[in-house]
């Protein structure tokens, strides 16, 4: 386990009680990602619905999903040309 990953970032707030003379710190974890939840053992749902890092992390994963298949279909396209470009070669052989 890499030295970031021993670590949990908390962010929250903190509130004075009282009448016990105690301060509450009421916080959850901080991620930038997926993959910073699942290497500290976490999941999406221990974010709360109300905090902006849940939409970050989920657009993230979204912007990251539609770069990969973005990538597999210029691949695909290439492969697609070169094929056509071979299967020309071959029919001007053949005329």
């Amino acid at each position: 386990m890499g030295e970031h990953e021993r670590y949990l970032r908390l962010k929250g707030q903190m509130l004075y009680i009282p009448e016990s003379d105690l301060i509450l710190f009421q916080c959850y974890p901080s991620v930038m990602n997926l993959d910073d939840l699942t290497k500290k053992g976490l999941f999406i749902s221990d974010v709360p619905l109300h905090d902006a890092t849940r939409d970050l992390v989920l657009l993230s994963e979204k912007f990251e999903a539609e770069y990969k298949l973005t990538r597999n279909l210029e691949i695909l396209t290439d492969k697609l040309q070169q094929t056509y470009r071979e299967l020309e070669s071959e029919k001007q052989k053949t005329d």
